[in-house]
This record gives C-alpha cells, structure tokens and sequence, in this order.
C-alpha cells in the first residue's frame, strides 16, 4: 500500500543527506586504514526526517 508520501521520497537526496552528515564526522569516528593498508569497512546507516523536499539527518552527540 502506497501512500502519496511514498511516491515523493526522493532516495538520492536522502542518500546524499546521509553521506554528507558522515562526512562532518570527526576522523575518530570513521574507518581507518590499518596497519597492512587494508581500510576498515563499517556499515552506514542514517535515520532522515523529511519535511517537504527538505531533508534533515538526525544524530545526537
């Protein structure tokens, strides 16, 4: 069942609010390259409030 909301959601922009929240990141809180030069691999995952066309990611400190 598909409301009008869910024809509206725009997947990239809600991926890009995403990776763009991760990129304001400190380093500390992202993968590193180890000591064999092989780089850590976490998942990403990000909660986006939708307002409108406006979206906002959510994250507490």
């Amino acid at each position: 069942m598909n409301s009008r909301a869910d024809a509206d959601v725009d997947a990239d922009a809600i991926a890009d609010c995403v990776c763009s929240t991760f990129e304001t990141l400190p380093e500390k809180r992202k993968p590193r390259a180890r000591n064999d030069r092989a780089r850590e691999w976490v998942p990403l995952a990000g909660i986006v409030l939708a307002k409108g066309t406006y979206y906002s990611q959510l994250r507490t400190q």
